[in-house]
């Protein structure tokens, strides 16, 4: 069964209660709201390499069995999450879920904490201080109802918005981001889902010669009818400035005594025949243990191609470009056959 859990583009809308006394508590969370926003505004566009690692509990169990890793570029550009395979060269703009199989979800990058901290949609409720990581810090509740919300769930070709609340932690002296946890609730009665969650770390991190406040990790936990568990663990390293396409000039470089690196050598795709036996030995050292599904890996060819009913092809120096396959198609460290 697939799933996926996506925050879109929010539409916001303006309370139109009557404003509570202003308390300290309030007073508090508009510096706070006013902090992280600030933040979030000035990040660029920029990319990470997430991980991860999906597993699943069933009823009456205590342990979550692993079922598979992920590795993925995400980026963030122009307020969407995007998505590539690594060392891809360029983006998805499909969505994660047409992406990816099986569980997966979308927000824990950036979206979540902008559809929580912009605009007067979510109801807030100051939940007292907190001790994260060693840190004094204030927690706050937040309540987003359905028809405001943007959490769309999905199960195959079903689908349907949620209200969700949760909490977010901040630093007592910097206000910065720490956590934000979210939770489904007014789940659409024609979804087989019984809850979804969401818990996202943050910490500052560079991007070039600038600190950002950027997630760190998270955890989404979604709970069927049955009350079978689907965890995604994910981390996100290596962020950097997501520059888009290269700029050409036809000025003169400037005079270095050094000699410039030559230029990688493109990766051009081929499309192979069907029925076509390729065998290959890995050029890649691969450790099982630590190997994710997305993991570029180099092969060489190794013997002649067998083609039936055409006749076989020589083997050439040729190298192959391919990703770790998934669970069920394990990577041999030694020569391996392909069909294609």
């Amino acid at each position: 069964m697939r799933w996926l859990a996506v925050l879109p583009a929010l539409t916001l809308y303006a309370q139109t209660s009557g404003s509570p006394a202003l308390t300290p508590e309030i007073v508090r969370l508009g510096h706070i709201k006013a902090h992280v926003q600030e933040i979030l505004s000035k990040i660029p566009d920029y990319t990470c390499l997430q991980t991860i690692e999906r597993s699943r509990r069933l009823p009456r169990t205590r342990r979550f069995q692993l079922l598979d890793t992920l590795r993925l570029e995400v980026a963030l550009v122009n307020g969407r999450e995007l998505f590539a395979w690594p060392g891809a060269g360029r983006f998805d703009d499909r969505e994660i879920g047409q992406f990816v199989g099986g569980t997966i979800g979308n927000g824990n990058f950036a979206l979540h904490a902008r559809s929580v901290f912009f605009g007067h949609v979510p109801r807030y409720e100051y939940a007292g201080e907190v001790t994260v990581d060693d840190k004094r810090a204030h927690r706050y509740n937040f309540f987003i109802p359905r028809f405001q919300s943007g959490f769309t769930l999905r199960v195959e070709k079903l689908q349907g918005v949620a209200g969700y609340h949760g909490y977010f932690e901040v630093e007592a002296q910097s206000f910065d981001l720490l956590t934000l946890a979210i939770e489904t609730d007014d789940i659409p009665e024609h979804l087989p889902i019984a809850g979804a969650k969401d818990t996202m770390r943050y910490a500052r991190a560079l991007i070039g010669e600038k600190e950002f406040l950027l997630p760190k990790s998270s955890e989404l936990i979604l709970t069927d009818m049955e009350g079978n568990e689907n965890r995604n663990r994910v981390t996100f390293t290596g962020c950097r400035q997501y520059t888009g396409e290269s700029v050409i000039t036809f000025a003169d470089p400037p005079p270095t005594s050094e000699t410039p690196p030559p230029p990688p050598t493109p990766v051009v795709p081929v499309t192979l025949p069907e029925g076509l036996y390729l065998t290959v030995v890995n050029d890649t050292p691969v450790r099982f243990d630590t190997a994710a599904i997305g993991d570029p890996v180099k092969e060489r060819q190794a013997q002649r191609a067998n083609h039936r009913p055409a006749r076989s092809h020589r083997p050439r120096p040729h190298h192959l470009f391919a990703e770790v396959p998934g669970p069920h198609g394990n990577l041999p460290p030694r020569d391996q056959t392909h069909r294609t």
